[in-house]
């Protein structure tokens, strides 16, 4: 890794108990679901950006599609299709024919923000020399600037060869997803921190396997860091403001001067099923933009909120709605820049009924 990268946050390579891929190519419309299974991994193809404007990255899903003689005719236009991918019988439940360890980090390189795979891989098998290491970055709960709504999203999909397909073999190698292949296809950590995984998929022949297939799956959360909220060191320390009334509003703990130029938001649910909120927006004494709404899982909204522009100790008010209601507190990331204070971030935790406690705070 270079001497210049920024290490904003690392996990260990789960383990996970997964033996069933689920590829699901979604129709133009609408969201095709698959049959629930436990053991699965269910990741979403997006295909027609061209037809519909959508800002969703769809080149990888055509390439990926085309790969498995999957034609984008109308029926999957409308319809969509599940591609199932299982790994062959084992004597061993879950069992895997490649091992895999090692880490994930984000890091911030000079090129911009990379995700970088330190691994070990070893076969339990010889494997066929066509054997493909899947490493796919997808996104929770994704939006496009339409509106559109997909589950579990690929935005990135890199096939590898870089490992030995002999048993016993130990490969330790370090994968890497490039700056500016993740810019193309819209990845903002900074932006939008949570709400990332990772798969690494092996698909191939093993010693007992006829026909190619899936031989290990490895899937869990891309780390999150509170660093990844505070990537400037100019940033102002954390506020904490606590109402029984689920009412927002930031305090600057500087100067008079600073204080009246940052936006005080007020927030409350607007109705009694948890189902929406209206945060007021009073502006401070320069221009504002709201650049972006982020919304923490397991709360999704049903619409992509509009940016807004304020004017000098202006007053707007906006409506969230939700898909649904949850019992956990709703978090929101809003992004916002300030004439000559320049970017910021401030973080809302709106507390359900059953809690007393709500919380602001900015950076």
């Amino acid at each position: 890794m270079s001497v210049s990268a920024r290490v904003h946050a690392t996990s260990t390579i789960v383990d996970s108990q997964h033996d069933s891929l689920y590829e699901v190519f979604q129709p133009h419309e609408g969201l095709l679901q698959p049959p629930y299974n436990s053991s699965a991994v269910t990741l979403s193809w997006w295909l027609w950006s061209d037809d519909t404007d959508s800002n969703w990255p769809d080149d990888d899903g055509k390439t990926r599609a085309d790969s498995l003689d999957i034609e984008r005719d109308e029926d999957l236009m409308n319809n969509g299709t599940i591609r199932v991918n299982g790994q062959p019988s084992l004597e061993h439940v879950n069992q895997k024919i490649v091992d895999v360890t090692g880490d994930i980090s984000i890091v911030q390189l000079e090129e911009g923000e990379s995700v970088i795979f330190d691994i070990s891989i070893t076969p339990q098998e010889n494997l066929s020399d066509d054997t493909l290491m899947y490493i796919i970055l997808s996104r929770d709960s994704a939006y496009d600037h339409h509106g559109r709504y997909v589950e579990n999203l690929i935005m990135e999909f890199k096939p590898e060869i870089g490992f030995s397909n002999l048993r016993g073999n130990v490969t330790m190698n370090q994968y890497v997803l490039e700056p500016s292949h993740l810019e193309a296809a819209g990845v903002d950590f900074e932006l939008q921190p949570h709400g990332w995984s990772y798969t690494i998929a092996f698909m191939g022949k093993g010693e007992n396997t006829s026909e190619p297939n899936l031989l290990a799956l490895y899937h869990g959360p891309l780390p999150t860091s509170s660093t990844m909220l505070d990537l400037s060191d100019t940033f102002l320390p954390l506020i904490v403001i606590i109402s029984a009334s689920a009412i927002f509003y930031g305090v600057v703990q500087h100067s008079k001067q600073r204080e009246e130029l940052i936006p005080t938001l007020n927030a409350h649910w607007i109705d009694n099923e948890a189902r929406g909120i209206e945060i007021v927006i009073q502006n401070g004494k320069e221009k504002t933009n709201i650049l972006s709404w982020e919304v923490i899982m397991p709360w999704a909204l049903s619409s992509r909120p509009p940016k807004l522009q304020l004017r000098p100790d202006e007053t707007k008010s906006i409506e969230l709605k939700f898909k649904q209601s949850c019992t956990a507190p709703c978090q929101i990331m809003i992004r916002l820049e300030i004439e000559s204070l320049g970017v910021w971030k401030q973080h809302l935790i709106l507390h359900t009924q059953d809690d007393d406690q709500a919380s602001s705070s900015k950076s």
